[in-house]
């Protein structure tokens, strides 16, 4: 049977919101880490000494009318880092409704602005109320004035770039602003205020040590000094002779647009009609056109180039950003990129889906994101853009060494992150083929987060009589030949081709989450790529996407249902009536395959270091006994409840020795990922699921798939503490996501896809087919 049934669309009802449950009680909080006795006492008579001693320095601060706040540094035990266990602190810190905790540093270090005497009295009370906050006063361990990290050679001269703290206050950051600028004029540095998120403070300054800046009252609100960074771009190509046939535009035909931010593309042939838009940066003479028109002819002929079906995309109108110089401009750093990418974006509002296949050489960190990332994640949301990002190349294959992580950028949790598989493999090649490239850098990506989101066809490499010979990917170089190169560079344009059809496909208001969602969703690990489950998502992340007609249409034997809504603060979304089929029942028990992606935009804060990411969507699928009546109404908030809800989203539900044996077809698809750390939740912006119910151990077989059983789809959201206290008004926090999920029947009766429609109307659900552009040929 062909794919030729739409994807589907349905909306929650009314009664599908619930009020979260209030908690149980706290009696036992902090039992890892909460003190007694004389560890105690000295934990209070050290903050009682360190805070005696900054009261006099922040009483000289006052007196001199220094009305920038005192910032500190807390060390928290890494058994309370808990969203439960940060109230805790906060309770100390925190005035009132005055935030003080402005950020963190890594992931276990607090920052805690002091405005004044006053707040140094109200800290040392609270020390002192041992009884109301033993939880707060165990959970740090230490604390040390802040100082400005450096990440350079205190005596190197350098451009610099300068990140200065967020008080999460306008009229403290304006005086921090403003005394930075005096400090630059009174020593004669020249400076520019930079561009990047609206939350980030920035300045670059030029030819300057870093020590030159620091040991200054003006330089207090220094957050770190580092190297500006310098952008760069691989280039690689072997000419062939092939000849591939000229696509020319049709008339009365609105194409779909793509942007690609890179070199110029050259108005060859096969590219010249379809420039459409342009946005240059530099002189005529000051770029060149090889690496974008590589790019451009991947987007346009991928699959010609190659005699293959990779994406069943059609041509686009492409739009060029040119923002990456040749030598007779000079070298491009990461400020003026910045600019360059935001003026492209503002010049041209219609082009939705961006290429960027350019990057720098600075490995990403466990748990600081990159200024050039904090940018990304942010143009994205202002503008409502994609961009589909190159994960980045490493040469550690010329040394036999592992394959590098990938680098700053690379790590945006809104961007999509495309590394490279083999497409071929040749006798001397030195990864088999569907194995990921030698050059592909790698994840994870900060704080756990999966990266590379996605993975395409980017070329192999091997060894020939001592020398390297790359095995290619095809396009044109600057001259209109076909020629051959390798790297993410040429990896990244077959996915951002998939996100620019689905875009232009779907007649809807464009969602970027919506497009993430379904590429990621359609993606598997390839089945010559069969190593152990956590080796396979660093590498390739969530994997190869499908093609696009596979993405958007269903066969009889499966359904794709998909939710866009938002989670509130203080409620749920519990889907107590979800559509499972019945027709999915054999021995009386349920039988079939779920995938499940859930997707969202998260709040971010640029000066939280590990905890970048404030907000969090989380689902729950299983089945349920009976829907009962909540008679005690102090804990349950809910008159109608679940009795007896199991959550088949856990891995440790499943058998190893059937997971064993299972298809080599479903091992690609399996994703059962712990997306918690002990009894602490990741934040992760992308979580994904797919589960085969025959794979339950037979103790949960028989508890969780009984036939007569209901099925649920549960979403809740979380926040962390610091965001919530920010929020004025915390009732208007909501969280929106994009939630996938397929049912498909491994028994092939034909009998899903309609049975689920059915249900949807029998549950009163509203809902409709995905609209799709009937230019979208199905097959």
């Amino acid at each position: 049977m062909g794919k030729n049934l739409p994807i589907k669309l349905f909306k929650k009802r009314d009664n599908d919101k619930a009020l979260n449950n209030l908690p149980a009680g706290f009696d036992n909080q902090g039992a890892k880490f909460r003190l007694e006795g004389d560890e105690l006492t000295e934990r209070v008579n050290y903050f009682k000494g360190y805070f005696g001693q900054l009261k006099s320095k922040v009483a000289q601060k006052a007196a001199s009318d220094n009305y920038l706040p005192t910032v500190i540094r807390l060390k928290v035990n890494e058994d309370a880092l808990a969203k439960t266990h940060r109230s805790s602190i906060g309770k100390i810190f925190n005035k009132g409704k005055k935030v003080n905790i402005i950020g963190m540093v890594g992931d276990d270090e607090l920052l805690v602005k002091i405005d004044g005497p006053e707040d140094i009295v109200d800290i040392e009370k609270k020390i002192q109320d041992v009884d109301k906050n033993i939880v707060g006063i165990s959970a740090i361990e230490a604390a040390e004035d802040f100082a400005p990290t450096i990440d350079l050679e205190e005596s190197e001269e350098n451009d610099l770039k300068i990140k200065l703290i967020n008080y999460g206050d306008y009229k403290l950051n304006e005086i921090a602003e403003r005394s930075f600028e005096n400090l630059c004029e009174k020593l004669n540095i020249e400076y520019q205020k930079l561009q990047y998120s609206k939350d980030l403070i920035l300045y670059r300054v030029r030819s300057v040590k870093p020590q030159s800046l620091i040991n200054f009252n003006e330089s207090e609100s220094i957050f770190s000094i580092s190297k500006v960074p310098i952008i760069s771009l691989t280039k690689s190509g072997l000419i062939e002779e092939d000849i591939i046939e000229v696509k020319l535009p049709e008339e009365g035909i609105d194409y779909f647009k793509v942007g690609v931010f890179d070199e110029g593309i050259s108005d060859i042939d096969h590219l010249k009609p379809w420039k459409e838009g342009t946005f240059v940066a530099f002189g005529s003479d000051e770029f060149d056109k090889s690496h974008g028109t590589f790019v451009a002819g991947i987007i346009n002929y991928g699959d010609i180039l190659e005699n293959k079906d990779w994406t069943g995309t059609k041509p686009f109108k492409i739009t060029e950003a040119v923002i990456f110089p040749n030598g007779n401009f000079g070298y491009i750093d990461e400020p003026m990129m910045v600019e360059f990418m935001r003026e492209a974006v503002k010049k041209h509002p219609d082009v939705k889906v961006w290429n960027f296949s350019i990057g720098n050489e600075t490995a990403i960190e466990d748990n600081k994101y990159s200024d050039f990332a904090k940018y990304l994640d942010d143009l994205q949301s202002e503008y409502n853009i994609l961009i589909v990002k190159a994960a980045g190349n490493c040469s550690n294959f010329l040394k036999a060494a592992p394959r590098g992580r990938i680098t700053e950028a690379s790590e945006s949790v809104k961007t999509l992150v495309v590394g490279s598989i083999t497409h071929d493999k040749r006798e001397h090649d030195l990864s088999p083929l569907n194995h990921p490239s030698p050059f592909s850098m790698v994840g994870p990506g900060c704080s756990d987060v999966i990266k590379p989101d996605l993975v395409h066809y980017g070329g192999n490499v091997g060894f020939l009589n001592g020398k390297l010979d790359i095995n290619g990917v095809r396009s044109f170089a600057e001259n209109g030949k076909v020629c051959k190169a390798v790297g993410t560079s040429y990896s990244a344009p077959r996915v951002t081709a998939l996100a620019a059809e689905l875009a232009g496909s779907i007649k809807d208001e464009f969602n970027p989450d919506f497009i993430k969602a379904l590429l990621i969703h359609s993606a598997k690990h390839p089945e010559e790529f069969d190593e152990n489950f956590f080796d396979r998502i660093n590498q390739i992340g969530f994997g190869l996407p499908s093609r696009v007609n596979d993405i958007l249409f269903n066969d009889l034997d499966e359904v794709t249902l998909i939710l866009m809504d938002s989670v509130d603060k203080g409620s749920n979304i519990k889907i107590m009536d979800f559509p499972f089929p019945k027709c999915l029942v054999e021995d009386g028990h349920f039988y079939g395959q779920v995938k499940i992606t859930l997707v969202t935009s998260p709040e971010i804060n640029s000066y939280h270091g590990a905890e970048y990411i404030q907000s969090d969507v989380d689902a729950s699928f299983g089945t349920y006994n009976k829907k009962i009546e909540v008679i005690d109404s102090k804990i349950k908030r809910n008159p109608i409840d679940m009795d007896d809800a199991q959550n088949l989203l856990v891995s440790s539900r499943y058998s190893s020795r059937k997971q064993k044996a299972a298809s080599p077809t479903f091992k690609t698809e399996r994703f059962l990922h712990s997306y918690s750390v002990g009894h602490t939740e990741l934040f992760l912006p992308v979580k994904k699921w797919c589960i085969d119910l025959e794979e339950l151990q037979e103790s949960h077989k028989r508890t969780c798939l009984d036939m007569d059983r209901l099925w649920f789809l549960q979403l809740k959201a979380s926040y962390r503490n610091n965001y919530e206290l920010r929020v004025k008004d915390s009732r208007d926090i909501s969280q929106e996501f994009v939630a996938i999920i397929t049912i498909r029947d491994t028994r092939k009766k034909g009998k899903v896809y309609n049975e689920v429609t059915q249900l949807l109307n029998q549950y009163n659900f509203l809902h409709e087919n995905v609209k799709v552009d009937e230019r979208i040929v199905v097959r």
